[in-house]
């Protein structure tokens, strides 16, 4: 069957896997103080921001508000916590509210290739994804891992926060 080296391996693996979803690969210094400064964005007005979507086109925060009541940003590193929140979010809170505009963003991939890859092998090939390669969203929304964003029509930053459960978010979303 297996040696004990092989075991120890696997389970060295494992253990390293599934560690590494709960390291912030941008921390802030003071994990309050970032959740202190996100919070106090909200109410505040966002530029608009242009990024290069998954797909290769250009996605303009301007557009996506003229096309839906609110975009709801939720930023993710691709391991099984966010894949959980995004699961949650693409079954529960998309299905719930069609006239908001749901997008993933990747902030730690280097490169727009890599992100498209790891959207594909994650499986979400047909979710709306923003590789942040420049960090500006990230910047503008002082976001780090699991935070969930939603700006309204007048790019009000309605709700900042790490997202936690869906309560705080669906009473933004209600307003819309």
């Amino acid at each position: 069957m297996f040696s004990k080296f092989t075991f120890r391996c696997v389970l060295l693996l494992f253990l390293i896997a599934s560690t590494a979803c709960m390291e912030d690969l941008t921390p802030s210094n003071d994990p309050i103080q970032g959740e202190q400064n996100r919070q106090g964005l909200q109410g505040t007005v966002l530029e608009d921001i242009a990024l290069i979507d998954n797909n290769l086109n250009k996605w303009q925060l301007s557009q996506a508000l003229s096309e839906a009541d609110a975009v709801a940003f939720y930023f993710t590193m691709w391991c099984p916590v966010c894949d959980s929140h995004m699961q949650h979010i693409k079954n529960h809170l998309a299905e719930d509210y069609p006239n908001v505009t749901f997008v993933f963003v990747d902030y730690v991939s280097s490169s727009q290739a890599m992100s498209r890859e790891t959207q594909i092998a994650s499986g979400y090939q047909s979710s709306q994804v923003l590789a942040d390669i420049d960090s500006e969203l990230q910047n503008n929304l002082s976001a780090s891992m699991s935070s969930f964003a939603i700006i309204d029509k007048n790019f009000v930053v309605r709700y900042n926060q790490v997202f936690q459960s869906d309560t705080g978010i669906r009473d933004v979303l209600d307003s819309f």
